[in-house]
C-alpha cells in the first residue's frame, strides 16, 4: 500500500475476535483492534492516561484500551501498568483513550 500513489500513510491492522479480561473481570463487548504503531498516526487518539505505543514496543506485547473498558476491568484503579488477558494472552496496559463520543466512528478504541 505504501508503494501506491497518493497514499501518504498505512498501518497493518485486523479485527481481533474474542475477550479481553482482568482476573474474572471481563469486558465482553469490547472491540479488540491489533494494530501496527503507525496506526496512531492514521488514527491520532486522545489519551485519559498514559501514552500510544510506538515502534520501539511492537516487540512486547502491550495495548491501549479505551476508557469504558479500563472502567469496566479496573473499576477505580488506574489501569496504565496493569495486566490484561486478550484472548487468553497477557498484555501491558500502555495507555487509555478518552471516552468515546456519541458522533465516533466504530474506530473510536472506546
Amino acid at each position: 500500500m505504501r508503494r501506491v500513489s497518493g497514499v501518504q500513510r498505512a498501518a497493518p491492522f485486523t479485527f481481533v475476535g474474542g475477550s479481553i479480561r482482568n482476573g474474572e473481570q471481563a469486558s465482553p463487548s469490547t472491540l479488540v483492534l491489533a494494530a501496527g504503531s503507525e496506526w496512531f498516526s492514521i488514527r491520532p487518539t486522545e489519551l485519559l492516561d498514559g501514552r500510544v505505543y510506538g515502534p520501539s514496543d511492537e516487540a512486547d506485547a502491550v495495548c491501549v484500551i479505551g476508557a469504558i473498558a479500563a472502567r469496566t476491568l479496573f473499576g477505580d484503579v488506574q489501569a496504565v501498568g496493569q495486566s490484561v488477558e486478550i484472548n487468553g494472552e497477557p498484555y501491558r496496559v500502555l495507555g487509555v483513550t478518552e471516552e468515546p463520543k456519541a458522533e465516533d466512528s466504530l474506530f473510536s478504541a472506546g
